[in-house]
Parts: structure tokens; C-alpha cells; sequence
């Protein structure tokens, strides 16, 4: 290696170490999960749209796209993805260098969508990504972590170190047995996590709520774990995203709107009490 190859290097690595202990001051932020028990029930649609109403409630959010083998994020937020998750798992950067930022303030770490080669992390560029996101205390209150749906590996790992787990799911039954059972796996790797349910494309709450009794009546029987109930996001919510426009930019009026805003309302007030405890714990 040539002196000039060596001084770059060293200039990198610098720069890395700068930054990391820039952003690492601070209480590392909470992580919150969103996961759907099968595909097309909104998971993405609803990250997007929870990280934007959270940051207009005042939180500081950063949004992570960790649905590596459909990630698209950054195609619905506008940003560029040529740093991604996929570069902090090879080494090749750290999370402060692949943050992009999103709407309403909010900071984005972009997917790695189409890359000519799955995404195959070892456990140590697993373990780096999540300490680097829990470094991030300095510029962040939430980290809002989308796996897409279904027990990918990438889920999974992130299950494990959750705060929160939050399923999405509609009120369809296949989609209602497909949430079981994904909480069923989920429970075997983060007991300790609070796991809530959040109901997609339903406008109706007594239908909605049903559901919600319906798959924790069958946990508590059948699993010994219960399963919190967060809400009802009406249709069109998924709609809005799909036109590359969060939902609550400019939308207060919508009944989408009104029911993201209580939801993010009830996580952020989840989130306080979760952090005044950990302060007075210590």
C-alpha cells in the first residue's frame, strides 16, 4: 500500500471515529419494529407514515429500511440510496455515513434494493449495525425500523433487540392467521419486547378492535403471552403512499390522518413513561 493509499485511509478512519463519538452522546434512542405477518398489508406504507407523524409530534425519528429483498423507502421518500444498509453491514461504512434525510426531518437509512447479490451479513456487521443505531442518541429519540413482512432473517435479529414490536395486519383471515403465527415465532425470540397490533385498511373500529381481541385471546390461550392493541389505519392510507406522499404532509383532515396522529400519539407517550423509568431505574 503507497503512503498516499495509507494517509487516505487513515483520514477515513478518522473521520469515522469523529463521528461516531459525535453522535453517541446522548441516551441511546428507543428502537420501535414494524413488522407484517404477510406482504401487501402496508408495513412499509405505515413505517413511512409513522415516522412522519412521530417527528411532527416533536421526536427527533431516524427511519431504517430493513426489508432487504424488497426495500423502497428511499423510492417513496425521494432520496438517494447509493449508500445503504447493506454498506454499514459489510463494513464498508457506519449508519452516520449512509443517513439520508427524509421528510418532515425525518433521517432515513436507505435499503439495499437491487443489488446484483443478496445481502449476507455476518453476525458481527448485524451486531455493528445495531450499536451504531444505538449510538445514535444525540440526534434521535426513535428508531424506526421497517423488516417488511414475514420472519426474514433480518426481522428475526431485529425481533431480538427490539423495544417495541408493532405487527401489521388487516382484517382479512389469512392475514389474521398469518400475524399469529408470526407472533408465535416472534415470541420465541424477544419474550421481553411489548408486541402491539396495529390494523391496516380497516375504517371500521369495532371491526378492527375484534381483530385485535380476536389474535390476543388466542395468544394469551395458546402461547401465554398477550398482544397489545394500538389501533385502526383506514384505507387510504396505503393510498397516499403509494404517491410517494407521506400521508399526514398537508392531510389533517383525513380520517388517515386523524387515526396515524392518535397512534403516534399513544407510542410516543409508551415511549416517555418507558424512558422517565429508565432514568429513575438509574
Amino acid at each position: 500500500m503507497s503512503t498516499n493509499d495509507q494517509a487516505d485511509e487513515l483520514r477515513i478512519l478518522v473521520r469515522r471515529a469523529s463521528l461516531e463519538a459525535g453522535f453517541s452522546k446522548g441516551p441511546a434512542p428507543r428502537m420501535l419494529v414494524m413488522t407484517g405477518g404477510k406482504g401487501g398489508v402496508g408495513t412499509t406504507s405505515l413505517s413511512i407514515e409513522m415516522a412522519v407523524a412521530l417527528s411532527q409530534l416533536g421526536r427527533r425519528v431516524v427511519l431504517v429500511d430493513a426489508a432487504l429483498h424488497r426495500s423502497d423507502i428511499a423510492t417513496r421518500c425521494g432520496i438517494d440510496d447509493n449508500c445503504n444498509i447493506a454498506d454499514v453491514l459489510a463494513s464498508r461504512r457506519t449508519v452516520h455515513e449512509v443517513l439520508q434525510p427524509g421528510p418532515t426531518g425525518v433521517l432515513v437509512v436507505p435499503g439495499a434494493w437491487g443489488l446484483d447479490r443478496p445481502v449476507n451479513a455476518t453476525a458481527t456487521g448485524w451486531q455493528r449495525l445495531v450499536r451504531d443505531l444505538r449510538s445514535l442518541g444525540r440526534h434521535a429519540d426513535v428508531v424506526l425500523v421497517d423488516t417488511g413482512s414475514g420472519p426474514t432473517d433480518s426481522a428475526e435479529r431485529f425481533w431480538k433487540v427490539a423495544d417495541s414490536v408493532t405487527l401489521v395486519t388487516t382484517a382479512e383471515s389469512v392475514s389474521v392467521m398469518d400475524t399469529y403465527a408470526t407472533i408465535k415465532l416472534l415470541l420465541h425470540h424477544c419474550r421481553n419486547a411489548p408486541i402491539q397490533l396495529l390494523v391496516n385498511r380497516e375504517a371500521s373500529e369495532t371491526v378492527a378492535k375484534s381483530v385485535g381481541h380476536r389474535i390476543d385471546g388466542s395468544c394469551r390461550r395458546f402461547l401465554g403471552a398477550g398482544v397489545g392493541y394500538m389501533g385502526n389505519i383506514p384505507h387510504v392510507a396505503d393510498q397516499r403512499s403509494r404517491s410517494h406522499s407521506p400521508l399526514l404532509s398537508g392531510q389533517s383532515s383525513c380520517p388517515g390522518s386523524t387515526a396515524m396522529q392518535r397512534v403516534a400519539a399513544k407510542i410516543a407517550a409508551d415511549f416517555g413513561k418507558a424512558c422517565q423509568s429508565a432514568l429513575t431505574a438509574a
